[in-house]
């Protein structure tokens, strides 16, 4: 049972280290170009929102008003009340 939780361990270190690997390799490729920067600002605004509705069930209101300052911050002019994230916050 020992060599077996090693060898389960040893494989989880090994796929996280090529995860790591390949999104390092994803962050140094040059921009193409393909895409302005509102087209990206909106492209990571619904990945961020499709990425916090798959990890957090429900949120707390205090937790929800401090992801929308920090949504504010990140996305300016993008409409956070318009998604599904944030629409139980009143106006």
């Amino acid at each position: 049972a020992g060599e077996l939780l090693r060898g389960v361990a040893d494989g989880e270190l090994f796929a996280d280290h090529m995860e790591l690997q390949l999104l390092n390799e994803i962050l140094s490729r040059p921009a193409t170009g393909s895409f302005g920067v509102a087209e990206r600002g909106i492209e990571a605004a619904d990945n961020l929102v499709a990425y916090l509705g798959r990890v957090t069930s429900t949120l707390e209101q205090a937790d929800l008003e401090d992801l929308l300052v920090i949504w504010e911050a990140a996305f300016t002019g993008a409409e956070a009340r318009r998604t599904t994230l944030f629409s139980a916050l009143s106006p």
